[in-house]
């Protein structure tokens, strides 16, 4: 008992007491114990294997030593792989933090480099150290960064927002991507324009995707994705504007799932300013409609500029054809003067391509027969031959 305490004492005076000296991990036989596992009070010999989850890739050598490779201040969680452990000692060369009594702790680094990690198990079977190294590299696409050093530029990456940037709280962690006004992605990842919507042009110019002087205003490579369970985490597989690289302001766009900070509306969403100033600049789109009581993300629509999947194509007899959510019935739209409606005639109503169900239900103008039907935020009132909840 008194080899195995002395095993797994790395802060002797705190844990221990003064009568035990201080243990490093990361040297053999320091605690008297053999890298195999030695016997104790009975049980099957312990052996202090471990992995490493959170590594963009993860390798292990012939004596099952991990090896992680990973971007700076990712966190990365070590999961002891022995049987019969109780209690373990982590140690973590320049990590933080520099070492753990946690089952399963995480530690990350903020400098490039190799370091090693070992680990200090012990249980009924005995005691034993096991090691491995985390590899810190310029992060891929997608990783979070705080600097342009954080990010791989050897394939044209750099760092977008990040703390201090002036970025949307959504985006502090910082993303590292390729921009793609002239160069093209690689697979794997598409060119979506976030300038669209914005109200200060890069270039001097005038054009509705110009850009803000938002930082996120640009056009980046960003990883395709089917569901945000495979984006990084603080990142969602969000429906977004793609078009060609190098395209001009303006160009044609359609739409693609990519992995994104939702900081721009999508089609549905609510887009006025306080005031009631119609902003498209809050949207994906770059299109801000005056319906319902908040504004809402539109988009112009037609067969050759079709709606994101969360949307389908109406025709709108007052305004003309627009992308509309999809939703389902009884679902809140998230606006009073708004509601899951089906086709039907009227100025705001909408009709069907041929494309969709006759079942489907969008989030539209809510019709009304009285101005109670849209009180406070709005009046009953007569659109095209039929009656809507207007603002």
């Amino acid at each position: 008992m008194r080899s195995r305490l002395l095993a797994l004492c790395v802060v002797a005076a705190a844990a221990c007491g003064d009568d035990y000296r201080d243990f490093d991990a990361s040297v053999p036989h320091d605690a008297g114990v053999d890298d195999e596992g030695v016997p104790g009070e009975g049980g099957v010999p312990i052996r202090a294997l471990f992995t490493i989850a959170g590594c963009d890739q993860l390798e292990f050598d012939m004596d099952a030593r991990p090896k992680c490779t990973a971007p700076r201040q990712r966190p990365l969680t070590f999961v002891p792989l022995g049987v019969g452990v109780s209690t373990v000692v982590w140690t973590f060369a320049s990590g933080s933090p520099p070492s753990s009594t946690l089952l399963t702790p995480e530690a990350s680094w903020t400098q490039l480099g190799a370091y090693s990690v070992s680990l200090a198990a012990a249980g009924g079977g005995g005691t034993a150290l096991g090691n491995g190294t985390v590899q810190i590299v310029p992060g891929g696409a997608g990783s979070a960064c705080s600097a342009d050093e954080d990010c791989d530029g050897s394939v044209g990456l750099s760092c977008l927002c990040g703390a201090g940037s002036g970025c949307p709280a959504e985006l502090a962690a910082g993303l590292c991507a390729r921009r793609c006004e002239t160069t093209s992605c690689a697979p794997g990842e598409a060119c979506v324009d976030l300038a669209r919507g914005g109200v200060a042009p890069v270039d001097g110019g005038a054009g509705g995707d110009g850009g803000a002087t938002d930082a996120f205003r640009v056009r980046l490579c960003l990883p395709t994705c089917s569901t945000s369970a495979t984006c990084r985490t603080g990142l969602s597989c969000l429906p977004l504007p793609e078009v060609a690289p190098g395209a001009a302001l303006g160009a044609p766009y359609t739409w693609v799932r990519a992995c994104f900070a939702p900081v721009l509306g999508e089609v549905g969403d609510a887009c006025a300013a306080p005031d009631g100033t119609l902003e498209g600049s809050r949207c994906s789109t770059g299109r801000c409609e005056a319906l319902g009581a908040r504004g809402v993300c539109t988009d112009s629509c037609d067969v050759g500029a079709p709606c994101p999947d969360t949307a389908a194509c109406v025709t709108m007899p007052s305004i003309g054809p627009r992308c509309l959510r999809r939703c389902t019935a009884g679902e809140d739209c998230g606006d009073p003067l708004m509601q899951c409606e089906g086709p039907g005639a009227g100025g705001l109503g909408f009709s069907l391509p041929p494309t969709e169900p006759p079942t489907t239900l969008l989030c539209a103008a809510k019709r009304c027969t009285q101005p109670s039907d849209c009180a406070p935020a709005g009046t009953c009132k007569t659109v095209g031959g039929a009656q809507f909840c207007v603002n």
